[in-house]
C-alpha cells in the first residue's frame, strides 16, 4: 500500500512472527508486528528492554529525528516505484541536503539518480568477488554518477581506496564484525564505515 517501511532482511520471518517480504503485508498488518524481543534475544539485552518495539515507517523517524541527523537510507528491495516513493518522503521533510541513499541494488540507484540528479548515492558492492571485479564495480559507479561506492571490509584493499579518490568518489567499509575490520578500514583510509558498535571507534580505536 505505498507505504516506506524500515526493514533490513529480505523476509519477515526470522524477526518478526509474520511470514514473507514486507511488501506482502499491509502497514496495517505490520505495524503490530514486535521487533523488540527479537533485538533483546540478539543483543543480549537484560530485563526485554525492548519487548514490544513495533516496526516503523521511515516517515516516522524523519519526523521524530528531523535534520539532527545525516542519514544512510539503504534501498533494500528492487520495487520499481520504492525510488520515488522515497524521494518523495526525503522532499516532503525538507532533508535532501542530509540523506545519502545507498544501495546493492545497481538498477535503483540508476533510478533515484533519474529522479534527482544532485541526491547523493553509494553504491554497495556485493562481497565475495575477484579484485579486478571490485575496480570495476567502482568505475561502473562513477560512469553512472554515483558519488560513492562501499566495499566490504575484510576485501577492501589500498587500491580500492586510490581508484575511488582518483575517479573522485567518496569510500566506506561495510561487513564491520570485529574491531580488526575497523582498524582494516582506517588503515586503507576509508572515509566512513558501516557499523553497529560505534563505541568500539569512539573507546577504542581513536582514542
Amino acid at each position: 500500500d505505498r507505504q516506506v517501511v524500515l526493514f533490513h532482511d529480505s523476509t519477515l520471518d526470522s524477526k518478526t512472527a509474520l511470514k514473507g517480504q514486507v511488501s506482502d503485508h499491509t502497514w496495517a498488518s505490520l505495524q503490530k508486528a514486535e521487533i523488540g524481543q527479537w533485538f533483546d534475544r540478539e543483543r543480549g539485552v537484560p530485563q526485554q528492554k525492548f519487548a514490544g518495539t513495533r516496526l516503523s515507517l521511515l516517515e516516522e523517524l524523519f519526523v521524530k529525528y528531523g535534520e539532527e541527523f545525516y542519514y544512510h537510507v539503504e534501498i533494500k528491495a528492487g520495487d520499481d516505484e520504492l525510488p520515488a516513493l522515497l524521494l518523495k518522503l526525503i522532499q516532503k521533510h525538507g532533508l535532501s541536503e542530509k540523506v545519502q541513499v545507498t544501495s546493492f541494488y545497481f538498477e535503483q540507484l540508476q533510478r533515484m539518480h533519474r529522479l534527482e540528479a544532485g541526491l547523493p548515492l553509494c553504491y554497495l558492492i556485493d562481497d565475495e568477488k575477484e579484485e579486478k571485479d571490485i575496480h570495476k564495480a567502482i568505475r561502473r559507479a562513477h560512469a553512472n554518477k554515483f558519488q560513492w561506492v562501499a566495499v566490504r571490509a575484510q576485501v577492501m584493499l589500498p587500491s580500492h581506496v586510490e581508484l575511488a579518490h582518483e575517479l573522485g568518489l567518496g569510500i566506506r567499509a561495510w561487513g564491520i564484525k570485529e574491531r580488526a575490520h575497523m582498524e582494516k578500514a582506517l588503515r586503507v583510509k576509508a572515509e566512513g564505515m558501516t557499523i553497529d558498535y560505534p563505541e568500539w571507534l569512539i573507546n577504542e580505536v581513536l582514542k
